[in-house]
């Protein structure tokens, strides 16, 4: 990334702590869950919108899937411009994202993350007469982080058609799922059944021909199982299928 980006985003992390809450709702809302960036992109843009009512600020930037990474040591071949801005109510904001041309695989899919974090403008409170000094106020910032697949020309096969290229295995309590496509694949979940038993196990990223493990939580054995899986594909819709585990 460029430096102006790094100094902009070290000074941007220490002015603004990270909190989420599960009760309050984030302003700042993607156009997607997820961007595909083609190599014969020259950039993608990415819409970002202030659905509140009043002003956020923003900070954008690419990672490499480490979410407490420092910013000032993150190094991804994108630039993303404006690292910041501030976006009033109701009002958008176009990302661009510029790929560097630096190496990458040309076998597979790489994955990367693009994390939006809104911190809201300050509430001003005054004194009153019931209340004589000024109220504190908690301010809460939102980070909304998705996933970019970087996606080199002439990769065999179609992104949809990865799962039938997994090959799956249990090994005592966990799910290994050996991803031989050139697509990395995002998991919800899967139902593991065996004539009446069901077990549900969380599902997560997949990469391109890497094996990954998902906890099952306890140990069974791997005869006579199957999968019924689900996965999201490029344009944020539902695929499903169902495979025979060895």
């Amino acid at each position: 990334m460029g430096t102006v980006f790094k100094k902009t985003a070290v000074s941007f992390f220490i002015g603004a702590t990270l909190l989420v809450s599960n009760i309050a709702q984030a302003d700042i809302v993607l156009s997607g869950t997820r961007y595909v960036y083609n190599e014969a992109d020259s950039e993608i843009n990415i819409q970002v919108k202030n659905k509140g009512k009043k002003p956020s600020l923003i900070q954008s930037w690419v990672d490499t899937g480490n979410p407490g990474e420092a910013a000032e040591k993150i190094n991804t071949p994108f630039i993303l411009t404006p690292p910041v801005s501030r976006i009033d109510a109701g009002q958008g904001q176009t990302l661009r994202m510029v790929y560097t041309k630096q190496p990458l695989p040309t076998d597979r899919e790489s994955v990367f993350w693009l994390s939006v974090l809104e911190v809201p403008a300050k509430v001003k409170t005054t004194a009153s007469a019931e209340t004589p000094q000024p109220q504190s106020q908690l301010q809460l910032a939102f980070r909304t982080r998705v996933k970019v697949f970087f996606r080199p020309k002439g990769l065999p096969g179609l992104p949809a058609e990865a799962p039938k290229q997994v090959k799956w295995k249990i090994d005592q309590n966990k799910l290994q799922v050996t991803n031989n496509s050139a697509y990395s694949i995002s998991f919800n979940n899967f139902t593991l059944t065996n004539n009446n038993q069901s077990i549900t196990v969380n599902g997560n990223l997949a990469e391109a021909k890497k094996i990954t493990n998902f906890p099952i939580g306890k140990k069974i054995a791997g005869q006579g199982w199957k999968v019924k899986w689900s996965a999201i594909n490029d344009f944020g819709g539902v695929m499903t299928g169902i495979a025979d585990i060895q």
